[in-house]
């Protein structure tokens, strides 16, 4: 039997139907969370120029660290827990609604921060409308409850109502601005899509899944913290490594670099949504190979995690082969800077995807303190390598610094695999 007439007869069954919709549903979100912005780009870049495209862009780096914050982690803790209770009313109501308030508090104190930092920041303050404005998208993603879509598997609502929000926000964008002083609201914009999506996502738990929104007894915001405290740490570093990039590199290098960094960035963003489509639509099924067997855990990577890597592969070597004309196409013009740093990162989404059957096997078996070891460590070196190679060599030291991390915590994802879970590692320990 050929290999891609086992592929089709592997997405035929059940199983393979219901990855192959959850996909479909995640790659519309996220694709329109990408391909849009990626559309308006090159008006955006022509009304406001490369400088402040390079402050928005460093603004939304910025706020990322916020949304991190309020996120705490839920989209993989709350996704499990929903994905293995999702029959037990009772219990799934209690998951919404503690998640839920945490969030809404989490999102509290990260604005009362950004007042303390603008306030008493110089570099911060003397854009401070900025920064306001673009805190409303850290507001539109703390209500946006994929990971309960996630863990029943009925992404198909999410994916209309995210499809229309995007559409509504493009649009905008066109409508709205149109001088270099505008530059301010684009973070609006961009954050209408997150709000109206979290608005009718909120409506369709609460009129089709019948989900009410009470404040849950026994709330203990102290204990939800404890609970996802090490997934926390390591979602942060990992989100936090890769958003640090272009905020460190911001505060060496110019507006103009800036603004061409960013544009290799937002490709690279691009790449990372589609493995995280590929995670978040894997994820809740493999929860659910580890009550089974080990062995049903290894057989799926099998089956799933080949054929996808080497799409990736494919795509990466597109994107090295056509840095040029897509370089044209964003910026409008051919800017060597762009199309080097493009090349340089085009292949890091390949060593990233390595690591998805190892990280969400510790993760699945709930080994928190493994895989948060191994994602702080090498999150605080980027951190380090990047701050003392963006000040020499500007984003190419950037780009370095993603590419030599990258590969380390691939590596020692399954490292730490093998040599502290045994039974649970998916490879052969003696290839290490």
């Amino acid at each position: 039997m050929s290999y891609f007439t086992k592929l089709r007869n592997t997405l035929q069954e059940t199983e393979g139907k219901t990855i192959l919709n959850n996909f479909f549903s995640l790659s519309v979100i996220q694709g329109t969370n990408f391909i849009l912005p990626l559309i308006v780009l090159p008006y955006l870049i022509k009304v406001i120029g490369l400088e402040k495209f390079g402050l928005v862009a460093f603004a939304q780096a910025f706020m990322s660290y916020f949304i991190i914050f309020t996120d705490y982690g839920f989209n993989l803790t709350a996704t499990r827990e929903i994905a293995t209770n999702k029959d037990n009313d009772a219990k799934l109501h209690a998951i919404v609604n503690n998640t839920l308030l945490t969030k809404i508090i989490l999102c509290v104190i990260s604005f009362l921060v950004l007042l303390l930092i603008v306030s008493f920041s110089p570099y911060f303050s003397q854009y401070s409308s900025l920064y306001y404005w673009a805190f409303l998208l850290v507001a539109g993603q703390v209500f946006i409850p994929t990971w309960f879509f996630q863990g029943i598997e009925q992404m198909k609502y999410l994916t209309y109502i995210n499809f229309v929000a995007k559409i509504i926000f493009t649009i905008l964008i066109f409508i709205l601005i149109t001088k270099p002083a505008d530059f301010i609201y684009v973070p609006v914009m961009y954050s209408l899509g997150n709000i109206i999506s979290g608005i009718l996502a909120l409506g369709i738990m609460y009129k089709k899944f019948n989900i009410r929104f009470i404040y849950p007894p026994g709330f203990s915001f102290i204990e939800q913290l404890k609970k996802g405290w090490y997934v926390f740490i390591s979602n942060f570093s990992i989100n936090a490594y890769i958003n640090s990039n272009l905020f460190i590199l911001g505060l060496f290098a110019s507006n103009i670099v800036l603004g061409y960094y960013s544009i290799a960035d937002k490709i690279l963003y691009a790449f990372r949504q589609i493995l995280n489509v590929f995670f978040n639509a894997t994820y809740p099924q493999a929860c659910q190979k580890i009550l089974i067997n080990h062995f049903e855990l290894r057989r799926f990577y099998r089956k799933y995690f080949y054929p996808f890597l080497s799409l990736i592969f494919l795509l990466c070597l597109a994107l090295f082969i056509l840095a040029e004309p897509l370089t044209i196409f964003l910026s409008g013009r051919n800017v060597p800077e762009i199309i080097f740093a493009i090349r340089l990162l085009s292949f890091v989404p390949v060593i990233t995807c390595l690591n998805i059957p190892a990280f969400q096997t510790l993760l699945a078996y709930n080994f928190q303190k493994s895989y948060m070891t191994v994602l702080a460590s090498f999150s605080i070196f980027n951190i380090l390598l990047n701050l003392l190679l963006a000040p020499i060599f500007s984003m190419t030291g950037t780009a370095i610094s993603i590419i030599v991390t990258e590969t380390f915590i691939t590596a020692g994802l399954y490292v730490v695999l093998v040599m502290r879970h045994k039974e649970q590692t998916i490879i052969n320990p003696r290839i290490l």
